[in-house]
């Protein structure tokens, strides 16, 4: 080994142990039982459940549509996950559905908030929760201009509903997209 070699060695040894302690002082630092604490708001939500959507067309008329939400904690009970599938008007049973999506909500107890971050249709939206309580929540999205909003309506033990709505113009005005009533599924 020449000395340019041990070196450059002794150098990276130095850079990554100093990065290392750095991300694990950083770790230390998080404050994970607030986390918690926050993310149970959404326990009403935990479970599978089975819903059905009514969807509001922009020329008026409306649609129905099976749909199934399957909503987990994670990592610990830091992060919830919400994978929610849609199926076409009388699909079959054993149908693959028309829409899936899966969001992800975590509580940043530094900045006192809930961010949120939705993947559907090969895309994918961030947003904040703006608001959880015992009678449901509130969030939003916005994707190439357009906003979505989005209330989660707690009904009890065994049912909740969520209503959706669009804004084109900045959030000036919204229109209804979607009602979904859901139950406690098996």
């Amino acid at each position: 080994m020449t000395i340019q070699t041990a070196k450059l060695q002794l150098l990276m040894f130095t850079v990554l142990t100093v990065l290392g302690g750095t991300c694990a002082q950083a770790m230390e630092s998080r404050d994970t039982a607030a986390q918690v604490r926050a993310m149970e708001k959404f326990s009403f939500l935990q479970g599978h459940w089975d819903g059905q959507v009514v969807m509001h067309l922009a020329d008026g008329s409306t649609s129905s549509h099976r749909s199934t939400d399957t909503i987990s904690y994670l990592n610990n009970g830091t992060l919830l996950m919400i994978i929610g599938r849609k199926w076409a008007s009388g699909a079959a049973a054993d149908a693959a559905p028309v829409s899936e999506h899966t969001a992800l909500i975590n509580y940043d107890e530094r900045e006192n908030r809930y961010d949120l971050r939705s993947y559907f249709s090969g895309d994918f939206a961030s947003g904040e929760v703006e608001y959880v309580g015992e009678d449901g929540a509130r969030w939003g999205i916005e994707v190439g201009g357009v906003k979505m909003r989005f209330h989660i309506l707690n009904d009890g033990q065994d049912s909740w509903r969520e209503k959706a709505e669009m804004s084109t113009d900045g959030g000036n005005s919204w229109m209804p997209t979607m009602d979904i009533s859901f139950v406690r599924g098996s």
